[in-house]
């Protein structure tokens, strides 16, 4: 079980499976300081209080779970960013998050299972610099990999 690639084979992913969507969504592995319009960010995230469990099953070849939050932002007027979030937390859309994420349960065999357990509330959200704001939801994203 490798976290980076694990990280990279999901944003890899979300990234061929959101080429079509206008403008075309920024997917990040690792979020810069500074993500560029729509964008969807991939961070570690606790499921019941754990980023990684390491014994989902026993011996050396464990099934392990890891969380991640795969955070949407959204720029734009406020209408036009919800009607973009949308699509982005609708299912059958091109936008769609959870589509993109489940066409490959798992990532080209990069992981035994990947599904989306949930999403936020879209919310605003102000980036560090103070200027810029987007339209904000997360989804909630459980892996299950093998320990190598």
């Amino acid at each position: 079980m490798n976290l980076t690639t694990i990280r990279q084979a999901l944003a890899t992913q979300i990234d061929a499976q959101l080429s079509g969507t206008s403008p075309r969504a920024n997917v990040y592995a690792y979020p810069p300081a500074s993500p560029q319009g729509v964008s969807v960010l991939i961070v570690p995230a606790a499921q019941d209080g754990q980023y990684v469990t390491t014994h989902g099953t026993m011996g050396a070849s464990a099934l392990c779970d890891i969380g991640f939050r795969l955070e949407v932002r959204v720029d734009g007027p406020e209408v036009d960013a919800a009607r973009t979030m949308d699509a982005y937390l609708s299912t059958g859309t091109i936008e769609s998050i959870v589509d993109a994420i489940e066409s490959d349960t798992t990532l080209s065999a990069a992981v035994q299972n990947v599904y989306v357990s949930g999403a936020s509330v879209p919310a605003r959200f102000t980036g560090s610099d103070g200027g810029r704001e987007w339209l904000s939801a997360s989804f909630d994203v459980v892996v299950r990999a093998r320990r190598s």
